[in-house]
Parts: structure tokens; sequence; C-alpha cells
């Protein structure tokens, strides 16, 4: 039987602990037990959102714990949305993203899209808005994002909700215990954004879609050149390598666009606390590269000229 109650407790009391680390260790090892992967967490993130997810997906069960996901991160694109201005989160799955993104881009009079194309996902992400009293300011789209028109099976975490990757031969043979299903790909040149979205100058794109990213890109050529927003990408290197594609790929694609490109660094504030401290790695379209996220930003982008952005480039 799953111990929902005990395991609601455990969350909420973790989550109002002082800020040790400790915590999403714990999530991980009691995660691993198919009895409590049943039900949902409702969870008030620290930033104040409530997020409904479930947890038969593991990437709930840290924020289920610590009320916190990616906040460094959230943080950092948060700085470059602007007035009227527009967002895309691209792989929005439950919102994680795009609830404190749409929060912020509230406060600017800006909106955001949220594209999600598997169906469990994009119908917690429309609760999860619908919770935080944003479904005027961000429009869910259930569409996936790609190079160019076609069906594609994709692969989604066990349970049928959470982590999806788009499928290809080399994934295939992997084998791994996930449910399939087929989605529509779509160039985001092609997309029609409907009003008041359509129009609005794009100023950050989020993007989390396990190697599928470049396609991502590519299918949106003209719109990165007009809009040169930018752009918050986990750029997996291990889905880059199953879609036969270099570990710098990304690099040479912000190099020969205009872009600097950067790695997200994060390091502990102190040995016992769980804060971290975010730091920009700058990288060449040579530089070899980490696992961790990729910031790219135009190299006419004002910031690159802050004396505060100096402050967080590492070497």
């Amino acid at each position: 039987m799953p111990l929902d109650p005990i395991l609601d407790v455990a969350a909420r009391v973790a989550r109002a602990l002082p800020r040790l680390r400790g915590r999403g260790a714990l999530a991980q090892r009691l995660s691993r037990s198919p009895s409590n992967r049943e039900g949902m967490w409702h969870i008030r993130m620290a930033k104040g959102h409530v997020l409904d997810l479930p947890r038969a997906s593991e990437q709930t069960w840290q924020a289920a714990f610590t009320g916190r996901y990616d906040d460094e991160e959230i943080d950092l694109i948060s700085r470059f949305i602007v007035p009227d201005g527009l967002v895309l989160d691209v792989g929005a799955c439950f919102g994680f993203y795009a609830v404190p993104l749409g929060i912020e881009a509230q406060r600017h009079n800006a909106y955001l899209a949220a594209f999600e194309p598997v169906p469990s996902n994009f119908a917690l992400l429309q609760r999860n808005l619908s919770a935080n009293g944003l479904t005027k300011t961000v429009v869910a789209l259930p569409i996936a994002l790609g190079e160019r028109v076609l069906s594609r099976r994709m692969w989604v975490e066990a349970g049928g909700a959470g982590n999806a990757v788009l499928l290809n031969d080399q994934l295939e043979r992997l084998g791994w215990e996930m449910e399939n299903l087929d989605v529509r790909v779509q160039p985001l040149d092609e997309v029609e954004l409907p009003s008041p979205l359509a129009g609005r100058r794009c100023c950050v794109v989020k993007m989390d879609i396990e190697g599928a990213e470049l396609e991502a890109l590519s299918g949106g050529r003209k719109f990165f050149a007009e809009h040169r927003p930018v752009v918050l990408g986990e750029f997996n290197t291990f889905f880059l390598e199953k879609n036969r594609l270099e570990p710098n790929v990304v690099q040479i694609w912000a190099d020969d666009n205009g872009y600097s490109c950067f790695e997200i660094r994060l390091a502990r504030t102190s040995a016992l606390s769980d804060r971290r401290r975010i730091g920009l790695r700058p990288l060449t379209r040579y530089s070899l590269r980490g696992t961790m996220s990729l910031l790219l930003v135009p190299k006419e982008h004002p910031v690159q000229q802050d004396p505060e952005w100096a402050s967080i480039l590492v070497s």
C-alpha cells in the first residue's frame, strides 16, 4: 500500500526545513519504491506558486522535498524578460519553468507560449497554469517543435507522464521501459501563435527536449534571426550523441548565428547548504563542454556590457 499521508507529511516537513543538504538525496531514496510512485503531489514551491505533480515521474520528487526546481536558472533568464515581450518554453512538461516564468512575464505585461506534446503532461500543465492564475498570460500548445512537419514516435517516462524523448533508431535499441505515443512535429517558423502572443518580440526561449534542440533551432531559423532571443537549453550531451551530433554542435550553431555561448556552472555556497551560486563559463566553438545546461546570448545584447554580468563569468 502506498503511504500517501506519510509521504505528504515528510515532504512538507522537508520543504519547511532550513536549506541544508540531504533533502534531495532522501527524496531519491524514497522514490525507488514502486509503492511510493502512486498518486500526486500538491506542492507550494519556495517561489510561492503551486504545482500538482505525479509521483510516478522521478523528476517531481526533488521538488516535493525541497520546493525548488532549477531556481537559479529561472532567476537567470527571468532578467531577460522585457515589457510587452514573449517567452517560449519548449518542452514545458508540468510547468516547472512555465509557471514561474509566466508569473514573471505577467509582471512585465509579457506573454508565454508553452509547447508540450505529451497529452498527460499537457493536461497537468494546463491545470497548474489555472491554479496559478496564468491562463490569460500563458498559452499552452500541444506541439513538438522540430526541423520539419512530420509524425514521430516518442517515448514517455514509465507511468505515461514526465520526461519524453523523440525516438530514433539508436534510442530504440536502448530498450528503456517507457510508454510510446505518436506526436506531430512542427517547425517553429510555421507555428501561428494566437492573439495576444502574435506580433510580440520574443526575448527568452527555454528548451529542454532531450537532444532535439538542434532540430528545433533549425526549424526556427527565421524566428531566431528575427527575434534574437536569449536561449537556455539543456542540450543533453547523451541525447546529442544518440542523435549523431558532436558535443560542440551547439557552440558551432551559436558562433555561426552571432551568439555567445556560456556553460552554466553551479557552486554550493557552503558544504552543508543546498544553496547554489550560478556562474557562466564562456565557450568558443572549439571548447570542451561538460554536462551542464548552456545559455546562448546574442553578441549584440546590451547585457554583455553590464559590469554585473561580468561578475558571474567564470573560467
